[in-house]
């Protein structure tokens, strides 16, 4: 069962981390190449709706089997925990996470949306969504400290 759920926990995370990897050094460079503008927004725009049911699925995922992990594993959240490397790098993980999924919310449900019809808040909400993937790199990079007793 540990295993299974550990699966399940990587899928999320490949699914979300692949996702954002291949629309940013794929997708969007190859839309913005193209000469028709209006034809660039209205594919963004549908690859986005795509990949934001995706993210979501990988999100939940990834929060319903990070505690899920962390029980099967035997870890017992106290002081001692915390004071640990491995509860070091999950604290630091854990905000990270938080930070990118308030950043998502924003950037899908505000930012994203408006930007259609205001070049300014496009770049914004290209440098959101490029900070949001710097960050889900870094909370890769934390994950396989985990595996290693964290920092």
């Amino acid at each position: 069962m540990t295993s299974f759920i550990m699966f399940l926990h990587i899928l999320g995370a490949l699914l979300l981390v692949g996702g954002m990897l291949f629309f940013t050094l794929i997708a969007a460079p190859y839309l913005r190449s193209l000469e028709d503008k209006r034809e660039t927004a209205r594919h963004f725009q549908a690859m986005g709706k795509r990949f934001k049911t995706v993210g979501l699925v990988a999100w939940g995922m990834l929060l319903v089997t990070g505690p899920i992990n962390l029980h099967l594993r035997g870890f017992e959240l106290d002081s001692a925990f915390w004071a640990s490397g491995y509860g070091k790098a999950l604290m630091i993980k854990l905000i990270l996470v938080a930070l990118v999924i308030a950043s998502s919310v924003i950037h899908d449900f505000v930012i994203g949306p408006r930007s259609r019809s205001n070049p300014k808040l496009s770049n914004v909400a290209k440098i959101v969504g490029r900070s949001n993937l710097v960050l889900t790199l870094i909370v890769v990079y934390l994950a396989v400290t985990l595996k290693f007793g964290g920092i």
